[in-house]
């Protein structure tokens, strides 16, 4: 099986290394399952301050590109304008579904969490549950106070590339909903 994960930044440094960390030591024990990254690093339009910048500021995008470099990260991209969230993350699955073919995709930040354990349960329960076309997670979430995990966050992140009655993945049409089509071009 082949999972990616789309990832959205902006100013995360503070929390790229600890993701990553996370996710390396699954790869590691898990090498018969690859895992390709995409990153988009780009301002929110809504999340605007008086910086002018339209990407990070704070050294991750630095970071990221050490990760790409390594070849942890596979695409890495930019925005010269700030992006609604849904157009930041239908740029990191564009790369994904025109040159790789994944069957899963996860669309997180590098501010929610995701422990090792939780990692291997999903990507399992996956493996089982060939009928379940998208899944949601309970992320511990750090966006707004750094250290509390709001209950109940529990957003749909999972997608299945390739669905029942050949519908494919085609892109993001809200923070946590994906549109599909099939070869007729009729969409769901």
């Amino acid at each position: 099986m082949i999972f990616s994960v789309i990832i959205s930044n902006y100013n995360s440094a503070e929390y790229i290394d600890l993701f990553f960390k996370t996710w390396i030591e699954y790869k590691e024990k898990h090498s018969k399952n690859p895992i390709i990254f995409s990153v988009i690093d780009t301002k929110f339009i809504g999340n605007l301050d008086n910086n002018l910048d339209n990407w990070s500021d704070d050294g991750s995008l630095e970071l990221l590109q050490e990760y790409r470099n390594k070849g942890i990260i596979k695409y890495l991209r930019t925005s010269e304008n700030p992006l609604l969230e849904t157009e930041a993350r239908n740029l990191a699955l564009k790369s994904l579904l025109e040159e790789e073919s994944p069957e899963w995709v996860l669309s997180t930040a590098f501010d929610e969490r995701i422990q090792f354990e939780e990692i291997e349960k999903l990507i399992n329960y996956i493996n089982k549950e060939k009928f379940i076309d998208c899944f949601s997670i309970n992320y511990k979430n750090l966006v707004f106070t750094k250290n509390k995990w709001i209950e109940g966050f529990c957003p749909r992140r999972v997608w299945k590339v390739n669905c029942s009655n050949n519908y494919k993945l085609m892109g993001f049409y809200e923070d946590d909903g994906c549109f599909y089509e099939n070869l007729e071009g009729i969409m769901l």
